[in-house]
Formats: C-alpha cells, structure tokens, sequence
C-alpha cells in the first residue's frame, strides 16, 4: 500500500480506531460510558463522516509537519487513496465489533437498535495468530525487530499457556507459534524476496477471513440448534444468544429469554447432548412498581440502553427498597458498575435516594457500605443464627411435635418424632385415608399407607427421607452440600428474601428463600420422589415459635400436586425419644429380616 501513496500505514491504523473516540465518555462515568458504546460514533453517520475526518488530518499532517522535516521526502500523499483507506480502516471496525456478543448499533443516531454476531469471544487467539503472523512475516527483516517480535510473541504466548482454555487450544497456539519462526528462518536462509513473504502474509489474512466467516455462519446454526431444542420441550422462546467460548470454536455458552425468565447453559457441537442446561434460570423480575420507579433513575436508563437481557433483583431495606439491575451475559457478578450491574436506591416513597455524587471511587464506595447480594454460606449462617444456633441444636437429645393438618377439606392430626443424629418416625391420621407412617432408622427408610401397605423405601425415595430426618441437614451443614447458589431476591407473602438454588449430597435439589430482615427460613420448593412418581411440593413456613431458645416452625402452608394442605404445630417438647418410640412397626422389620437374611438356590 505504500507505493500506492505515503502514510498509508498511518493512515489504516488511526482510521481503524477512529470510531473508539467515544471512550472519552468514561471520563464521565461507566454508565455514560455505556449509553454512548458503540453508538453514534460507530453508526452509520459515522461511517460517512468519519473517513473524511481522518483523511484530511492524515494530509493536514502531511503538508505541514511530514514533508517539512523530511525535505527528501517529495511525494505527497495522494488525497483519492487516502479517502479510500480511511474508509476501509473506519468500515472495517464496526463490522469486527459486531461479531462478538457486546453487539453494535449500525443504524445511529437514527435508530437505537441493537445488531450482535456472537460469532468470536472479544479476545481470540486464533486472530492473534493469523493477522499477526501475517505481520511478523513481512516485518521482521532487522535484528532489531526480530527481537520486539520475539518479545511480543512471548509475552502473547504466556497470557494464551495461562488464559482458562482447552490444553488442546495450547497446543495448537504452541505449534502455530513454532511454525511462524520456521516459516521465517526458511525464509531469512533464501534470497532477498519479499513477495515471497508478502504472498504468505495473505494467505495468513485470507485465512483469518475464512475463520471469521466460519465462526458467523456456525453461531446462527448453534442458535438455531439451541431455539429448536427448547421449542421442541414446549418452552416458549423470545431470544436466543450462544456466545463462543474463548479459544474453543466449538463450544458457546447460550441464554434463552421465556416471558419470565432466563435459561442458561452449554452448547459443544461434537458432544451429546449438545445443549446441556447447566445453571438455574434467572428470573427476569421486570415487572412491579418498584422496578418501574428505578427503570427511570439516570444510571439504570443508561446501563439499560445496553443491556442486552436485563433483569432485576429487588429487596426491602431500612430506607426503602434496594433495585440490583444486571444482565444475564454477566449472571455472576453484578452491583460493581459497568457491564457488571448497577444498584438503584429507593425510599419509601419509591423516590431515587441521591448517592455520593458521580465520581465512580465514591460510587463505589456507597455500594459497598450498602446490603449486597450475600453469598449462600453467609446466609445459611444467619439462618442458623435465627434458630437458635448450631450448639444449641446439636445438644438436643430429640424433639417431639405434634400438631393438626388439613388436606383438601379433610381433617387430621400428626406427630413427628426425631432423635439426633438421624432417626424420624413421622405418624399422620386422616380421616377417610387412615394411618400413614414413615421412618428412618439411620439405615433404612420406610413407609407404610393403606394404599401401598409396608415398603422399604430406595434411592431418591430413601434419599430424601434420610434428609429429612438429619439434624445436620435443618442446619444447612456443608458436608451435606454439594452446591448452593444466591440467585437472586423474591418476596413470600410480602416479605422480601433471598432465593438459593441448593443441590444436596443425596442428589435433591431445593430452592429456599431466606428472609433478608430476620434470616429465617420463608419457603422451600423441592421435587418429591413418591410411589405415584415424583411430584412437586412448596412449603411456606408462616409463623415461628421460640422453644427453650429454640426456633421452630409451627404454621406451614403446602402445595403438592396442584392440591394446597396446611399445617399446625400444637406441641413442641424437646426431650430424649425411646428407642422403642422409633421401632418401625413388625411388617417393616419383616421386610428388613426378609432382605438380610442370605437366600440359597434350591
């Protein structure tokens, strides 16, 4: 390009960043600076306009500084090329912007819409190799710079050995690094050509075409792959976005939008299945007059101009309400400015409560004196805390409770008998149904209703019997734990608490919601394996009494197969259960004797 006109160089490099002039926005604050990303200095207006800014600086320059200290530098930069490059160098960075997951509005400032690829992650190595391969060959003829390459190249190298990506992805950065150095030692050994080199430094650039076109057409087909799956499970899908994963084009991360909430997931093509739910949905929470009141503060209309698929966490505070805005692109990390989230402080009377200022430090600095999203184990503690405290608990010899239950109009009583660490019996009469128990010995598990008589419960069914029966497990104890995730703030009966999405040891899954004023234990939805097959069952817990220190609940509302149950709590006595108290009853130990006794082939 420089025999085609002096400064050409210069000229593709300052047009090709010429529509990042919007980062002075973030002198101003992140969230400004997300109003104005990738907008109109990177629409379509400015794709017009901008090519003759930067040619006409690049002759400014030229005529008065490039030519007067370089007096034998007679050729002028011809002023058609110039424009002609500078429009290359401009159109070409709103397109490389498009194709990542942060998106691009090509149509400002007429029309704010959004435009996204989510065809490459936003740092690919593999362009690193290609394009800059491609200059490596062809600048690389001095010793001099042979060793900033060499510095650069390993410097790139050591961020790619160290980065959280495939050892596969590693190995082929390591070979096609080892490849450019032979490449150019073999060209250094043959005669001065330096077409030859040019014409492997286009091929590197064609392939990074060939890969960049790849990756756009294999992304629609993912998201196509993706909206298929999930309409084909009757999932009413809105949107879809499958970003790639760094250094893997074989692989993505998707999130769905339903009318309420967000899916999320993986996407591999060469595994089966290919699209694997991996996290717990998001809950959109966009609607209620709260929300409404803090979609309308500054900071929350600019981090939703580009917020892609936002959603809101709302939670009662001393003063009013706290509104934590994130977007699903970032689920895990939210309230610490920028892409991350942005915090609304409202009073009561849902009027935005003034922060420090706009200094983002100060920023800051308010959000993190403020109630933040906790993590699970801190709220377990303060549950734990709210009952009466783990010691206290742990020393307990039994419990005994008695109460009344009402199901579907029909009227009963229970009792429930626990001795640490691990044994229940749990007794309940109901008219017209009769007498159904269940116990766990510590060993066994097992039922017995006059439906399905005696039965020694197995796996899930066993599983969440034994939960229930474990002191350990009413404490949240971590052994017990194989993960926990705070996914967000809802609200039971009015009541703002926090949602934790909880995967136990035995395999069940529950989600539970923890009350952010008092810490104690509002609801818990749960999947119940029955002999009817596995069933959906919340529980609300509505009042809670002190017993001897402790905290136990005593009025629960249920809902379990579409049919609502509520139950009391008459009694509650803490006192050392007999052993004789907990036997299972003659039928059960049968069936026990029955399995452990060896049998022989006749």
């Amino acid at each position: 390009m420089r025999r085609i006109t002096p400064l050409a160089t210069a000229t593709l490099v300052l047009a090709a960043n010429a529509p990042d002039i919007d980062i002075v926005a973030q002198f101003f604050g992140p969230y400004v600076a997300l109003e104005w990303r990738r907008g109109v200095t990177h629409g379509i207006l400015a794709l017009v306009v901008l090519p003759f800014i930067v040619a006409g600086a690049i002759l400014l320059w030229d005529r008065l500084a490039r030519r007067r200290r370089s007096p034998d530098a007679q050729q002028r930069a011809r002023p058609w090329p110039v424009l002609a490059l500078a429009t290359l160098g401009v159109w070409t960075h709103p397109a490389l912007d498009w194709l990542n997951t942060y998106g691009m509005r090509w149509l400002m400032p007429f029309d704010g819409r959004w435009f996204y690829g989510d065809a490459l992650f936003i740092i690919d190595p593999w362009l690193w190799l290609l394009l800059g391969g491609a200059s490596f060959l062809v600048f690389s003829g001095s010793a001099r710079a042979q060793v900033a390459w060499g510095l650069f190249g390993g410097v790139l190298t050591a961020v790619v050995l160290i980065a959280p990506i495939p050892v596969g992805a590693k190995l082929i950065w390591a070979l096609g690094i080892i490849g450019l150095v032979v490449t150019r030692i073999v060209a250094g050994a043959m005669p001065a050509d330096p077409y030859r080199r040019m014409r492997w430094a286009r091929a590197c650039t064609v392939g990074a075409c060939v890969y960049i076109a790849g990756m756009v057409a294999q992304a629609q087909a993912a998201a196509a792959l993706v909206q298929a799956h999930f309409t084909e499970s009757e999932v009413t899908v809105r949107r879809v976005m499958v970003a790639p994963e760094p250094a893997n084009p074989m692989a993505g991360s998707f999130v769905v939008e339903t009318s309420d909430r967000y899916l999320r997931g993986n996407f591999h093509w060469l595994h089966e299945p290919r699209v694997v739910r991996k996290h717990p949905p998001i809950d959109r929470g966009a609607d209620g007059p709260v929300v409404a009141a803090a979609r309308q503060a500054p900071e929350a209309r600019r981090y939703l101009t580009w917020s892609r698929f936002p959603f809101f966490r709302v939670r009662e505070t001393a003063g009013g309400h706290q509104v934590v805005i994130g977007d699903a692109r970032f689920p895990d990390v939210q309230d610490r400015g920028g892409l991350q989230g942005v915090t609304i402080e409202l009073d009561h009377s849902l009027r935005p409560i003034p922060k420090f200022g706009e200094d983002v430090s100060s920023q800051l600095e308010a959000e993190e004196s403020g109630e933040m999203l906790p993590p699970p184990r801190e709220v377990f503690d303060r549950y734990v805390a709210a009952i009466g405290g783990r010691s206290r608990h742990l020393e307990v010899a039994g419990v005994r409770t008695e109460g009344r239950i009402e199901l579907g109009g029909l009227e009963g009583n229970y009792s429930v008998l626990r001795s640490p660490p691990d044994r229940m019996l749990m007794r309940t009469e109901v008219a017209g149904i009769g007498e159904v128990l269940a116990g766990f010995d510590g060993e066994y598990a097992w039922s017995v209703n006059p439906v399905t008589g005696p039965r020694l419960l197995e796996g899930e069914e066993a599983a969440q019997l034994a939960d229930q029966a474990s002191v350990l497990r009413a404490l949240r104890d971590e052994s017990l734990i194989d993960d926990a995730v705070t996914t967000g703030c809802d609200e039971v009966d009015g009541k703002v608490c926090y949602r934790i999405e909880i995967r136990w040891t035995s395999g069940r899954e529950t989600s539970d919601c923890y009350s952010t004023t008092t810490g104690l234990l509002l609801a818990t939805e749960s999947t119940q394996v029955t002999e009817l097959g596995p069933v959906s069952v919340s529980v609300v817990y509505e009042e809670y009494r002190d017993v001897d220190g402790l905290r136990f609940p005593v009025r629960m509302r249920q809902r379990i197969m579409g049919r609502d149950q509520s139950m009391s709590v008459d009694r509650i006595e803490l006192e050392e259960i007999p052993g004789n108290a907990l036997a299972a009853p003659d039928e059960i130990r049968a069936l026990v004797d029955d399995r452990e006794r060896p049998h022989v082939d006749p």
